[in-house]
């Protein structure tokens, strides 16, 4: 895991219990290889978009406002994961059905990017 996305994949980890069972989860999948933080990313967002109807509507919640932390006032390294895990969510949101729902939980900057995403995926 590249050290500079170290401390946003666990600000991830610590909001969620099921963003640190994702991330638990791959690390121990790659083990005893390091996971990259493309993989972490991807799983973090994967699993936000499993989680968002179904999970801890404050844990969730505390989710999207660390990501929008991060793009809005995070250094270069915190942006790019943030973005990051929003092409993953966004992904796996709309192969769900659920984007409709997620998209009104992103933060000005993180909706700007997400919306990026869906109108790049066309």
């Amino acid at each position: 895991m590249k050290q500079t996305d170290t401390p946003f994949i666990d600000q991830m980890a610590e909001a969620s219990p099921a963003l640190k069972d994702a991330r638990d989860a791959a690390v121990d999948h790659w083990a005893p290889e390091e996971v990259s933080s493309a993989v972490l990313l991807l799983a973090l967002g994967h699993r936000l978009a499993d989680e968002f109807k179904a999970g801890d509507a404050h844990a969730i919640s505390s989710v999207f406002e660390r990501i929008e932390h991060a793009l809005a006032e995070g250094d270069a390294d915190a942006q790019a994961a943030a973005s990051a895990m929003i092409e993953a969510a966004v992904a796996r949101a709309v192969d769900l059905g659920t984007w409709p729902e997620m998209r009104l939980m992103f933060g000005d900057k993180s909706a700007a990017h997400a919306l990026n995403c869906m109108t790049l995926d066309r």
